[in-house]
């Protein structure tokens, strides 16, 4: 869901040669015309800008070079070309969010997210996963804080308990997606990757690869993920800690990731 106070900004891995535009990460072309290529050429500009402008090189109405504008860089955000720069507040974003999934419901589905595609630093494994969880940081701060939350209700245990589980829960939960994202990320060194935040959706894209490393990486993330969960119940069980085992189930979850319910078991067995 955009506006016309946002901008647009390409990310890196993406460049404009010539007429196409190109996705060095995806190794892709993509062919633009003169008006693509006239937004291309304004990123960082508040779209509103850029569509007055091209109104008036275009001679086209204010309305229809608005929507024109808006649907392109939609479009663009969508195929992952372009990151969009926000520049509205926060609240006004999710009443006008509200706003559209109410109309949306009758047809029983919500807005498209926005999505923001970060760089990593493939050069070395290490790289790699220390700019997948840079990437990550924020969401996984803010899911743990969530889930610390809702597992602070009342119980009946000690409020130290409490916090503890809480702490724990958060953390597994928060962690998991960190160790599940960098272990795709660890098996792509020298290969060019990106990672994407598309609403609730985090995912690592890559360059093509051969059909048995494609799923050997598509393994890796929940295999990570749940391997070290199970280190940390068993280091919990040998130390006696229950609350620590809780840290540890979250990323053990991710073992769901290695069948067929999901993309990656999917893609890990080769289907």
């Amino acid at each position: 869901m955009l506006s016309l106070e946002d901008s647009i900004v390409v990310p890196t891995g993406v460049r404009v040669d010539g007429h196409d535009v190109v996705d060095d990460v995806r190794a892709a072309r993509y062919p633009a015309n003169d008006s693509a290529l006239f937004v291309l050429r304004r990123a960082g500009r508040p779209l509103g800008d850029v569509a007055e402008e091209l109104g008036r090189c275009h001679r086209l109405e204010p309305g229809r070079a608005r929507a024109d504008v808006l649907v392109f860089a939609h479009a663009l955000n969508v195929g992952l070309l372009a990151n969009v720069v926000r520049r509205r507040p926060r609240h006004r974003r999710a009443i006008e969010w509200l706003v559209l999934a109410a109309r949306l419901a009758p047809a029983g589905t919500l807005p498209a997210p926005v999505a923001r595609r970060h760089p990593l630093d493939t050069r070395t494994s290490i790289r790699a996963v220390v700019s997948a969880a840079r990437g990550l940081v924020g969401r996984a701060f803010a899911l743990a804080a969530v889930v610390a939350v809702i597992a602070l209700q009342p119980l009946p245990a000690a409020p130290t308990r409490i916090a503890l589980v809480a702490i724990a829960l958060g953390a597994g939960v928060g962690g998991s997606i960190i160790l599940h994202e960098a272990g795709h990320a660890a098996l792509l060194a020298g290969v060019g990757a990106a990672l994407v935040l598309a609403g609730p959706r985090t995912y690592v894209l890559h360059a093509p690869v051969s059909q048995r490393r494609r799923r050997v990486l598509a393994a890796a993330g929940p295999a990570c993920a749940c391997g070290l969960g199970g280190v940390v119940i068993a280091v919990a069980w040998v130390l006696r800690l229950p609350e620590l085992a809780l840290a540890g189930c979250a990323p053990v979850g991710h073992a769901l990731g290695l069948t067929v319910a999901t993309g990656d078991g999917r893609t890990a067995c080769g289907l």
